[in-house]
């Protein structure tokens, strides 16, 4: 959730390069606090973690801020611009204020004796505090994206079509979606087909991998070059003969299905072997009385490599996501390391919580399978009146976090007016072409300025 006071100022860019001097540009768009060419503004740079400053002699509790150093700064048309250095991978404050505002105030409001009134004049000599964020290169250079890589629509048991899901997932916000669909793989082609429009949004096809129409294995594989399910479907026999011979080469763990296993392996490789980002999805989901996986065969999969990553959340459950993240910080604190994603295995764009869960990668380009396979990727879990959990590698968290208060929030607004645009035009009002292009330039734009990449 952004602090909303913080809607009244525009601050680009938002994200700087680490231990370099970069300009930052803040303008105030409106509330207690606007930018006057004939008075001066005090600024002080805070950071968050290691302090650029040395602490005072004595130890105090606010002993950085006495030798925190003070800039006297007048804007220009309205525009303040400042350049400093911005040391170690950190969020930044940066706090304006000044003590000469009294002149653009309402002159009456100095003649009223009530306590309450006397607080207007508080904000510009208090303060505001907007915040920025320093990176070391290797994150500094990657695309922030937002998504969901396991959904389903009409091509299976989801009630919408591609099309539509594609629509309203870009108007809750995100940048790109896997249409995962059970037993089918192309699913998602058509609503890369209905999107002849200039637009960033990606949609990524894959499916949902089962033995059979009944099967029990669930795995989601993502952007392979041919589908698995279509092996297991066309010729059942010989995927079944193929699992099995791997038997002799393949180490059964202790307490474990040994078939269930052995047709694990099987998937993983052929999805492997077509190029799939491999996904291990809601061992926790549970179906006739019992979980989906149990720990054993879930501990089995991870350990070993059977997947590329696991969907750590999942959907609106905070009891099964609660599971699978105490899961994850077991085997993390084994020392075994796995890239995480947050899914809401939706089936419907109708329910109040079908964008409750969602993955941020940290990509190369539009490089999302790459992204999630290096590790740079972090499970987002979105519940009703709650501030978002993230999960991952601390590092990515905390800049996660930082995004989720400061990037995300504006960024879901303009999506939201593109999205409701795109619903329009894929209903049918082929008019709305250059209204939606122009607002998912919109979208492109803020973002080029958030981080710095005009």
């Amino acid at each position: 959730m952004l602090i909303e006071e913080q809607r009244n100022f525009q601050v680009f860019p938002s994200i700087v390069p680490a231990n370099e001097e970069s300009e930052i540009t803040i303008r105030a768009i409106d509330g207690r606090i606007l930018f006057y060419d004939d008075i001066t503004y005090d600024i002080q740079f805070i950071p968050s973690e290691e302090s650029d400053v040395p602490i005072d002699d004595k130890l105090t509790l606010r002993g950085y801020e006495l030798s925190r150093k003070t800039f006297s700064v007048r804007p220009q048309n309205g525009v303040i611009k400042i350049k400093y250095f911005f040391s170690d991978e950190q969020r930044w404050g940066i706090k304006i204020s000044t003590q000469e505002y009294e002149k653009h105030e309402n002159p009456l409001i100095a003649k009223i004796p009530t306590p309450i009134w006397q607080g207007i004049k508080k904000p510009p000599k208090d303060g505001v505090v907007l915040y920025i964020y320093s990176l070391y290169p290797d994150l500094y250079n990657k695309r922030v994206l937002r998504g969901n890589l396991h959904l389903h629509t009409n091509v299976s048991d989801g009630r919408e079509s591609p099309v539509m899901a594609a629509a309203r997932n870009r108007a809750a916000g995100l940048d790109f979606i896997a249409v995962t669909d059970h037993f089918l793989y192309d699913g998602g082609k058509a609503a890369r087909e209905a999107f002849d429009f200039e637009t960033d949004f990606k949609v990524l096809v894959g499916e949902e991998i089962h033995n059979t129409y009944v099967g029990n294995i669930h795995l989601v594989n993502i952007e392979s070059s041919k589908s698995v399910n279509e092996r297991f479907l066309s010729e059942p026999d010989v995927v079944d003969k193929e699992a099995m011979a791997l038997e002799s080469e393949v180490e059964i763990p202790e307490g474990v299905d040994k078939k269930e296993y052995l047709y694990r392996v099987w998937c993983y490789r052929e999805a492997k072997k077509y190029g799939g980002l491999v996904i291990f999805p809601h061992p926790y989901w549970a179906i006739a009385h019992r979980y989906h996986v149990g720990p054993k065969m879930s501990m089995a999969i991870l350990r070993n490599g059977l997947c590329d990553a696991f969907e750590v959340v999942g959907g609106p459950s905070e009891a099964k996501n609660n599971l699978q993240v105490a899961l994850w910080s077991e085997l993390r604190a084994e020392g075994k390391t796995i890239p995480v994603v947050g899914s809401t295995d939706g089936h419907t764009v109708l329910f109040k919580y079908f964008d409750s869960s969602s993955t941020y990668v940290f990509a190369d380009g539009d490089d999302i399978k790459g992204a999630v396979l290096n590790g740079y990727s972090v499970a987002a879990e979105h519940q009703e009146n709650t501030p978002v959990r993230l999960y991952g590698t601390f590092r990515l968290v905390r800049y996660a976090r930082f995004l989720a208060e400061h990037y995300f929030p504006m960024h879901n607004d303009l999506c939201e007016a593109s999205g409701n645009a795109i619903t329009e035009y894929i209903s049918g009002n082929k008019e709305m072409k250059p209204i939606v292009e122009a607002l998912e330039k919109r979208v492109l734009d803020f973002e080029k300025r958030f981080f710095g990449r005009n």
